[in-house]
């Protein structure tokens, strides 16, 4: 055993380490190691402090990338616990770690292998005097992961300081034990077969886990289990921070959004059982039923609403017993169409499942490699020759450590509802990203994020997601100018128009945060994308030709050619191009609102051609509507929509085109996502009157009984998959942004409000416009057609209240009280 004298807070303590079977010389080997860093920081050219010590190591039956788990054990003593004891972490690809048998946490953030992320954790509450062990759990899902995950090799990297040192994976030290996690292995989910176990569509996440118990190494992470067989870790690579300029395989870098936290969740009811009598509040996850050997038994418990976490499966005895874990955030017809979610009575059961075979032990406990998203669980046991004691399994729910802060409620219960179910679909899909959908692909999406990132911030008042999504795509730009349609993806997908929106989101960005900085960095980039699309632009058609990359606008109902409208041609659709003129707005806007010396009279002429190029060949004046394409065969939401936000429509017939689009069902229908579009247009036009008409969609899904959003319109062709789908959230920015009045896309000066209530009569909340305690507080009821009363006070930032010509002046927080 060891003592090293640390630098801790507390003079004169002793930190006394073991470093495993093999004890070294250690001024030998630190003086080796302080010649090859300053070398190394010599070739480099980067200053000798800024170098790590830490290098990535994994097991040596490892190959590179495959599907392995690896664990990781070491110990120390401490003759009394530090005030400190800070490490910083990552893992190729993820991570869990465990402190004297408790789970601390687990990583490391999404990024890519030029970003990759570490995080940062201080250990001295986990820590104890005397004897201490440390466990790391490493996954790499290899060739099935999440498409979102990249990997170089499967492997660790700690990074300890002063009396955590000790920590520091280091090939020299001796101080790790690692094993190939056995019983166990992933299982593919099928979906490009045809007999898939989803319901259908891309899946894009991890693969599950199969567990063989008698092989399972239960209780590894425990300081009493023995790791005595266990084997040294081999060298990988250095550990390379991106700030020193390059490296050999990873380029590490802090994470930048905080970590995500776990609550306990419980299950509300069981819906259905095949099995013994059970205990009352079995489902509570605390009582076991016995379950006779040689006998089939199925469960189907309910958790009320689709929820995101760790489940924990728990069981005793029942070797040889078989148990599969059906995870599904809603339940199908027959013939694959959702129902009532609260329906249970001739439906199935469909989505990605957990495999447990029993070794037969008491007491096991397993918690799955990976979130596991579900409403409901189906449990199937098949028994061996020894019966099992089945709990149900309990639950931690996972969100980002970022409180929702945002409050709403008003006469309206549809409304309050949507309300609800938006920001419980936006906290499920916000982890360290920002998640397209909880289930089936979980990636992070332009088009998406364009939604999600506004309505986060006005949940939390908290801008850090955002920009990390806005860099994240930036860096997903190939050499044409064209971003991936998801970023991190190490496949290639591209929908061009996703490029467009991200010019958008950028301007979005700014007006909200006004974080030019920020901002200013991105404006090479949006001159490169707006130059791929320049060059497709045929002046005289007025419409962008064809080009590689195929265009996404919406999930159109009956459509069979993906995300655009039925039978339309991308080299001559109206929101196809359209979306480029709204892009070249924005960029003009952008460098004109930062003062970027860029000439814009391109773009501005550009605009101006599109617009009336697309207006006298598409606009039909006796319907006041523009058609899809120039042959006025077809007629959609999506492209009067535009017309209104870009001025193609003539103002004076604005608000007919609002009303008839919302209201001639022969159009093709703008669904959740696109509606975002629709209510801005809405806005602009200043026809709050006409936002609960809009609500439509979101009406019949609360009716449904839906707790979450889902991704699309129900369609024979393409029936609705994610159960959980954010894109879908809108509804809260303009209930707040429209209905309440608050601008929040104004980043100087005083907080603005005016509210117009539209069709409610009262209403109440809070809006953290600006931060958590930078927001708007307000109880309003309308009284007549133009009275009103209530309170509104202003937090940290004065606000300007407006009221049928009428104006207050709040200062920071004071409270304005209307009578």
């Amino acid at each position: 055993m060891t003592k090293i004298q640390t630098s801790s807070n507390r003079p004169g303590q002793v930190l006394m380490v073991r470093y495993g079977r093999r004890l070294r010389n250690s001024k030998p080997v630190a003086m080796r190691r302080s010649i090859f860093f300053f070398l190394l920081s010599v070739l480099l050219s980067v200053p000798l402090a800024a170098q790590w010590s830490a290098e990535w190591i994994s097991h040596p039956d490892v190959g590179s990338t495959e599907s392995a788990v690896v664990l990781f054990r070491t110990e120390f003593e401490l003759a009394s616990v530090p005030d400190s004891f800070p490490v910083d972490l990552t893992a190729d690809n993820h991570f869990r770690l465990y402190v004297n048998g408790e789970w601390v946490a687990w990583g490391p953030q999404l990024g890519d292998i030029q970003h990759w992320r570490y995080d940062h954790h201080d250990l001295s509450s986990y820590l104890r005097p005397g004897r201490n062990v440390v466990a790391i759990e490493v996954f790499n899902w290899g060739q099935y992961r999440f498409f979102g995950m990249e990997s170089v090799h499967t492997a660790l990297l700690v990074q300890g300081y002063g009396a955590s040192e000790v920590l520091t994976t280091r090939r020299d030290q001796s101080n790790y034990r690692c094993r190939i996690k056995p019983g166990y292995r992933t299982q593919q989910i099928r979906w490009r077969q045809s007999d898939r176990d989803i319901i259908g569509g891309l899946y894009a996440n991890n693969p599950t886990d199969i567990v063989v118990g008698p092989a399972y190494p239960w209780g590894w992470e425990q300081p009493d289990y023995s790791d005595g067989a266990w084997e040294e870790p081999v060298f990988v690579e250095w550990g390379h921070l991106a700030a020193n300029g390059g490296g050999f395989l990873w380029l590490l870098e802090p994470r930048n959004t905080p970590p995500m936290v776990r609550s306990r969740q419980s299950f509300k009811t069981l819906r259905q059982s095949q099995s013994p009598a059970l205990p009352k509040g079995w489902w509570l996850g605390r009582q076991s039923v016995t379950l006779p050997a040689n006998g089939s038994y199925r469960f189907l418990l309910d958790m009320g609403e689709v929820t995101l976490g760790f489940p924990t499966l728990q069981w005793s005895g029942g070797r040889g017993t078989k148990m599969v874990f059906t995870w599904a955030e809603n339940l199908f017809l027959p013939n694959g169409e959702k129902t009532h979610r609260d329906t249970v009575r001739g439906t199935m059961v469909r989505g990605y499942f957990d495999t447990v075979y029993s070794d037969g032990g008491k007491n096991r406990k397993y918690v799955p490699s990976w979130y596991r998203t579900f409403r409901y669980l189906e449990i199937k046991v098949h028994t061996g020759r020894e019966p099992l004691e089945l709990l149900a399994p309990t639950f931690q729910r996972v969100t980002s450590s970022i409180p929702v802060v945002a409050t709403w409620s008003s006469d309206d219960p549809e409304l309050d509802e949507i309300m609800a179910i938006s920001q419980r679909t936006v906290e499920l899909c916000t982890q360290d990203y920002f998640l397209s959908d909880a289930y089936y692909e979980t990636m992070q999406y332009i088009g998406d994020t364009k939604i999600q990132a506004p309505v986060w911030e006005l949940l939390t008042g908290d801008r850090r997601h955002t920009r990390n999504a806005l860099r994240d795509f930036h860096r997903g730009r190939n050499p044409d100018g064209v971003l991936k349609s998801a970023y991190p993806n190490r496949y290639q997908f591209y929908h061009s128009t996703y490029s467009l929106v991200w010019i958008d989101m950028l301007l979005d960005y700014y007006r909200r945060s006004g974080d030019a900085e920020f901002v200013r960095e991105f404006l090479p980039g949006v001159r490169h994308t707006l130059a791929y699309f320049d060059r497709y632009f045929d002046e005289g058609s007025g419409f962008l030709g064809e080009m590689p990359y195929r265009p996404f606008i919406d999930w159109y109902v009956n459509s069979r050619t993906m995300g655009i409208a039925p039978g339309a041609d991308p080299a001559a659709s109206v929101p196809v191009t359209l979306h480029y003129a709204h892009a070249l707005r924005s960029a003009i806007a952008l460098h004109e609102e930062l003062r970027d010396a860029k000439d814009t009279e391109d773009w501005e002429r550009r605009l101006a051609s599109i617009q009336s190029s697309i207006r006298d060949q598409c606009y039909v004046p006796e319907r006041k509507l523009l058609a899809e394409r120039p042959a006025k065969d077809y007629f959609d939401q999506h492209s009067s929509i535009l017309g209104v936000l870009l001025d193609v429509i003539p103002p004076e017939d604005v608000d007919a085109a609002l009303e008839r689009l919302l209201r001639d069902p022969e159009l093709g229908q703008a669904t959740y996502y696109y509606r975002y579009y629709l209510f801005s247009a809405l806005r602009e036009a200043k026809r709050p009157d006409l936002f609960r008409e809009a609500l439509r969609p979101w009406r019949e899904l609360v009716a449904l009984g839906a707790t979450t959003l889902v991704e699309r319109l129900e369609s024979p062709i393409k029936p609705t998959r994610s159960e959980a789908h954010p894109w879908g959230a809108s509804p809260v920015l303009f209930a707040y942004g429209m209905l309440a009045g608050i601008d929040y896309e104004r980043h100087e000066g005083p907080i603005r409000m005016s509210p117009t209530f539209g069709h409610l009569t009262s209403m109440e909340g809070f809006v953290p416009v600006r931060g958590p305690e930078n927001g708007v507080k307000f109880r309003l009821m309308r009284q007549g057609t133009s009275g009103i009363r209530g309170t509104v006070t202003a937090g940290n930032t004065p606000v300007v209240f407006s009221w049928k010509g009428q104006e207050w002046m709040i200062s920071a927080g004071d409270t304005l009280e209307l009578e």
